[in-house]
């Protein structure tokens, strides 16, 4: 009797370890499953369409919370005025665009597994983007001995698989570090695919200052309250960004 009992209650700890483990799995997923935002320009003008995808951390996309209150680019006082709009609009002045835009960070920091989760970029490649930016590696602080470099070429050869005929762009660090800037630029000569740098905005006055104004999704004006929120790019910074990439596709 006694060893049926054990039996049991070795089987219910095996059963429960099991309903943990997955439990953890999905709220890691659901973590990182971070919506894609898809938006539409239409100039009435133009007979092409132009699709975009910008793959990036919290400068490309970010949720509100108790200091951000746009569902864009931080810490741009407006959605318009982020680099992502900034560009689309550009393009929008000869084309039809659609914009998808993803919040992708987890892949930064998720320096162990990276390419366990380059799956989630599946639903946004199919689309056969005619243009890709990335615009990822500022939340990696110190990349030695986290595989960024080989981490990295991965990520750009999945895309590059998924979809072939894409003009692809990384984007430099705006928050100064050489060594990320470095495997980005190897990756970009690696895989023939251009890369922008903001050597010449990486500085104070490009931040977005404490007490800044920004217009949020709410339509009421709020002040940047956070020093995390205000070392993001400024409208300047944003419209620098845009511009860069911009002239690399064209």
């Amino acid at each position: 009797m006694l060893k049926k009992i054990i039996f049991i209650q070795s089987i219910t700890i095996i059963i429960l370890a099991c309903l943990l483990y997955y439990q953890i799995k999905l709220n890691q997923n659901s973590q990182i499953s971070l919506p894609i935002v898809s938006e539409k320009i239409t100039n009435n003008s133009a007979k092409a369409t132009k699709k975009i995808l910008v793959i990036g951390n919290s400068i490309t996309l970010n949720k509100t919370y108790e200091h951000w209150w746009g569902y864009w680019g931080m810490a741009a006082s407006s959605r318009d005025k982020d680099y992502v709009h900034v560009l689309a609009n550009k393009i929008a002045q000869n084309y039809n665009v659609k914009l998808d835009i993803m919040n992708f960070y987890h892949w930064e920091l998720n320096d162990k597994d990276r390419n366990q989760i380059l799956d989630m970029l599946n639903k946004a490649l199919d689309k056969k983007p005619d243009y890709i930016v990335i615009q990822l590696g500022d939340n990696i602080v110190k990349p030695q001995g986290q595989n960024l470099d080989t981490d990295y070429d991965l990520l750009v050869k999945y895309i590059k698989n998924k979809t072939s005929k894409s003009q692809i762009v990384i984007v430099g660090n705006f928050w100064r570090n050489r060594t990320v800037d470095k495997i980005k630029h190897r990756v970009c000569i690696n895989n023939q695919i251009r890369c922008v740098y903001l050597n010449r905005i990486q500085a104070d006055k490009y931040k977005a200052a404490m007490g800044s104004i920004v217009k949020g999704d709410d339509n009421k004006e709020h002040q940047i309250d956070y020093i995390s929120v205000s070392n993001h790019p400024n409208d300047e910074a944003m419209n620098y960004i845009a511009n860069k990439i911009y002239f690399s596709l064209y």
